[in-house]
């Protein structure tokens, strides 16, 4: 009589991971040189040597350690993003002046964050747009460079891309400031 043997879906995947495992471990195996090619044809002990696959093997795997590590960093950071986002809306509307003040504030990108800023007594189309975007964006510059601005300051240490959006007191939009993470337009 014949045994049959029956898997179930837990001790299926079991099975491939130790397949996989046992691969690995085999590939890695085939890397190591045995114990004839530990000496060279002149006797001496070259057990010290790295063969060319291992060294590929570490070169890749370094690399990957690498992305991981770039991908998780990225991750974190933009987790922090949306927190601090999250609690700037919280406390909004902030007053800056009093007729600008901060509406909300959006994560566009993992490096991109936009501040929603309200103009109280501007009206869109109003020939008074373009002068006070000038010195809108005079104003924002000098206080950026000088690092006025902790949470700016920060997000111009980690590469964050910031988008200033003004609009007037109706919420129609007025005119963007894009600032880069080195503070420029």
């Amino acid at each position: 009589m014949k045994s049959r043997v029956v898997l179930n879906r837990q001790t299926s995947t079991t099975y491939r991971h130790l397949l996989a495992l046992s691969t690995l471990v085999a590939m890695l195996t085939a890397c190591e040189p045995s114990a004839k090619e530990k000496t060279d044809a002149s006797g001496a002990d070259t057990s010290g040597m790295v063969s060319d696959t291992s060294t590929q093997v570490l070169d890749r795997q370094r690399q990957a350690d690498s992305l991981a590590a770039a991908l998780a960093s990225q991750t974190a950071y933009a987790t922090k993003l949306r927190n601090l986002s999250a609690t700037i809306n919280r406390a909004c509307p902030v007053s800056f002046t009093p007729v600008i003040y901060l509406d909300s504030t959006r994560v566009l990108d993992t490096r991109k964050v936009q501040f929603n800023m309200r103009i109280r007594n501007y009206v869109a189309g109003s020939s008074e747009i373009e002068p006070k975007k000038d010195e809108t964006r005079k104003s924002l510059m000098a206080s950026i460079t000088a690092d006025k601005q902790p949470v700016v300051a920060d997000l111009r240490r980690n590469g964050v891309e910031i988008v200033f959006r003004y609009r007037d007191k109706t919420g129609q939009p007025l005119f963007d400031i894009p600032l880069g993470a080195s503070g420029t337009e």
